[in-house]
């Protein structure tokens, strides 16, 4: 229940009206599980009116930067005897 309590705040973009309790929520974990019930409620993906008949799918946006990498080129194999 915790984990996809966890993925649905997680998907609440900063076009919501569920945004600013996220916020507040980052701001003060010890409020939200002092009133954990109620924020269970809140992000129930059935309660969310914009989420009724859509579908999350996962998306990978990541993109490699050559300038960012880190590689290793091997040009031979070297055993010490």
């Amino acid at each position: 229940m915790i984990a996809t309590l966890a993925k649905n705040i997680a998907l609440v973009d900063s076009e919501s009206e569920l945004y600013e309790i996220v916020k507040e929520i980052a701001a003060d974990v010890g409020m939200f599980w002092q009133h954990f019930k109620e924020y269970a409620q809140l992000f129930d993906i059935n309660e969310i009116e914009v989420s009724r008949g859509a579908s999350a799918k996962k998306v990978d946006n990541r993109k490699a930067n050559f300038e960012k990498s880190d590689f290793e080129i091997l040009l031979a194999n070297i055993v010490d005897k």
